[in-house]
């Protein structure tokens, strides 16, 4: 087994730890209440990661994938991923913004639905880059990852 396949073996279980992680955010998410408008501890934790391992696998994928990509993979596949990086940027810029901006006050309803829902979108928008990833991306990679991956 080479290198470039043993980093897809981890990337795949970084992948699938996320995964794991959004669920819990995705099921709290659809069992919180508006009742509960106010931000909470579990709420801030759960994001506070969701949005620390974002920011990782984006970072890796800055380094490391987007540059290996763009040599070997379909432009128009790499464009894809690109868009849907984009998406996943501006919604983790406005959670962390609804998250600042409600610490101390109460959310009303409007305020509670928009959180809600670009939670919901970014999870959504993160299974999606896996799904990119792991069909379109990973598989043109294989062989090419080891000279250029450090720890991820």
């Amino acid at each position: 087994m080479s290198g470039g396949q043993d980093i897809l073996k981890v990337i795949h279980r970084k992948q699938k730890d996320m995964i794991a992680l959004l669920e819990r955010f995705e099921d709290w998410l659809l069992a919180a209440e508006y009742s509960a408008r106010k931000p909470n501890n579990k709420m801030n934790s759960l994001f506070s990661k969701v949005k620390s391992h974002i920011d990782t696998h984006l970072e890796f994928e800055t380094e490391y994938l987007l540059p290996l990509l763009n040599k070997n993979t379909n432009q128009r596949t790499l464009a894809g991923l690109v868009q849907q990086r984009a998406l996943i940027i501006n919604l983790t810029g406005k959670m962390h913004r609804l998250m600042e901006n409600t610490q101390n006050e109460k959310l009303g309803i409007c305020a509670w639905d928009e959180f809600v829902d670009s939670a919901l979108t970014l999870v959504h928008a993160t299974f999606s880059l896996f799904h990119w990833e792991e069909l379109a991306f990973l598989p043109s990679a294989r062989g090419n990852l080891a000279p250029v991956v450090g720890e991820y």
